[in-house]
């Protein structure tokens, strides 16, 4: 087992003497962890590249050209988008990457393969509304993007008991509300959460979900 310590904000003698100490080795910025990349600035295309990669080789390995429109429906709902929605959890999506993705997405339902085409018979957007509206109800990425990091600023106002939840209101929020607390010299992520509060946080769905809980 390999152990790194990755630093910063720390002068290079205090560095030294803590790897001195725990006899690890530096860690270099960013790595990935648990399949994803961690990063201390804000993730680019090039950073979603594995991601990228990993959707196209379970196209490859479904051979979708040889699936039919029910086949190809299932391959992007169930696999594809469940692959994505793992790294939604974690951090925001670079909105590129969203298009990429879509992209890819929208291709191998109407070719069956991955080669751009503009000839789409169905716009994306309007196949992402629900059944009842015409659609089929597959998840449009970036709405999902919005609603993963809704449930992490969800986590962040009722101080759930997770670390970096604990981590977050000791070292940003203080004794400040959630709900009014301006996101200033934060990481990029948090910045992203509390920038996606200030989109939710007036919707009903949002109050009713705060009333019902009240409640409770």
């Amino acid at each position: 087992m390999k152990c790194k310590v990755y630093c910063g904000g720390m002068h290079e003698s205090v560095q030294q003497q803590v790897l001195q100490i725990n006899g690890f080795s530096t860690g270099i910025i960013p790595f990935k962890y648990l399949g994803v990349p961690l990063s201390s600035r804000k993730l680019t295309i090039h950073h979603c590249g594995p991601l990228v990669h990993r959707i196209l080789a379970k196209i490859q390995h479904w051979t979708a050209r040889l699936l039919s429109y029910a086949g190809r429906y299932q391959l992007i709902r169930n696999v594809l988008f469940g692959i994505t929605a793992y790294w939604m959890n974690v951090f925001p999506m670079p909105k590129g990457v969203i298009k990429h993705i879509e992209a890819i997405c929208r291709n191998i339902m109407w070719k069956g393969n991955t080669d751009k085409t503009n000839k789409a018979l169905v716009a994306w957007d309007f196949i992402c509304n629900p059944k009842g509206a015409g659609g089929l109800s597959i998840t449009s990425l970036k709405e999902w993007n919005i609603a993963t990091m809704g449930k992490l600023f969800w986590n962040i106002q009722a101080k759930a008991d997770k670390l970096w939840v604990k981590w977050v209101n000791t070292y940003y929020l203080k004794q400040h509300n959630a709900m009014d607390w301006q996101s200033k010299n934060c990481s990029w992520i948090l910045a992203s959460v509390f920038k996606c509060r200030d989109k939710i946080k007036g919707t009903n769905a949002w109050a009713t979900v705060i009333y019902t809980n009240w409640e409770i």
